[in-house]
């Protein structure tokens, strides 16, 4: 079953592929952790699918940066492993950091509402909201809905970059 182990394996490749993306991650730079991370199946995922690098563009497509001759992996048990154990640590931290930005989120709709909220006593912030926090009602309670939106936008995605701008917000 050499095709099927072909067809997992482009899979997983198409899943990493994607994953950089939605992380931020340039696999052509190197890793701090790359035991941890297993981030050195990258430079040869990215040989397999015939690019330098990948970057994010402003709208979170996905782009390849620079092609090269394309050098394809086998489909064999040890590169399966590499590139599965590569998607799992990657969705880990995929989930880890959207994770930390809903906690960051969360708490600024309190701080962004709690300035205002006695005066407006009877009025209830639904915690389970996601986008806007207060259904909608923020403009009333002290924080304009446009700068609402125009923070959440500036700091689109998952990459550490976006996890970092909510932090520094929590903190200001």
């Amino acid at each position: 079953t050499q095709s099927r182990r072909g067809q997992v394996l482009l899979d997983h490749v198409s899943e990493i592929f994607n994953l950089w993306g939605h992380l931020g991650i340039s696999p052509a730079t190197p890793s701090m952790n790359p035991t941890t991370d297993h981030s050195d199946i990258d430079p040869i995922v990215l040989a397999h699918l015939g690019f330098k690098d990948v970057a994010v563009t402003v709208n979170g497509d996905i782009k390849p940066i620079g092609h090269c001759e394309s050098l394809k992996m086998l489909p064999t048990l040890t590169n399966l492993e590499k590139v599965q154990a590569r998607q799992t640590w990657l969705d880990t931290e995929r989930q880890k950091r959207e994770e930390q930005i809903q906690a960051c989120y969360d708490e600024l709709c309190v701080l962004w509402t709690r300035v205002s909220l006695s005066l407006f006593s009877k009025k209830t912030i639904h915690s389970g909201s996601s986008f806007p926090c207060g259904d909608g009602e923020w403009a009333q309670l002290g924080v304009p809905e446009e700068e609402q939106e125009q923070f959440v936008e500036s700091w689109r995605g998952l990459s550490e970059q976006c996890v970092e701008g909510y932090q520094a917000e929590l903190k200001r």
